[in-house]
């Protein structure tokens, strides 16, 4: 490894670059002691969150495609993505989702 040392702008900055000896050693093997590390490109870092799953109990959800306002809706978000919306009796809101209540609310796309 070399260590390369700049001075800029009146601050000391200093950088390691890897040299040329080789190809990069694979991490040590996970040993159980806590969550089981993500490893990519022979780096180790923390695994992301798992996607949240919110269910939004929609008293009544404008159907922009209709033009119509639709009643007792339900609307599932997993992460980012919309993945299921429907009537509440047709909808089966996942186990262990967080449920928000808006049932005597509007609810518009954005």
């Amino acid at each position: 490894m070399k260590k390369l040392v700049i001075w800029c702008c009146g601050v000391l900055v200093m950088a390691a670059t890897a040299s040329a000896q080789g190809p990069a050693l694979p991490p040590a093997p996970w040993r159980g002691a806590g969550p089981a590390p993500c490893v990519a490109d022979g780096g180790i870092f923390s695994c992301p969150a798992a996607p949240k799953t919110v269910a939004i109990r929609a008293g009544h959800l404008f159907d922009s495609k209709s033009g119509q306002m639709l009643a007792n809706q339900v609307v599932v978000i997993t992460g980012d993505r919309v993945v299921e919306v429907g009537a509440a009796s047709s909808v089966k809101v996942p186990a262990g989702a967080e449920v928000i209540d808006l049932s005597k609310a509007y609810v518009l796309p954005a």
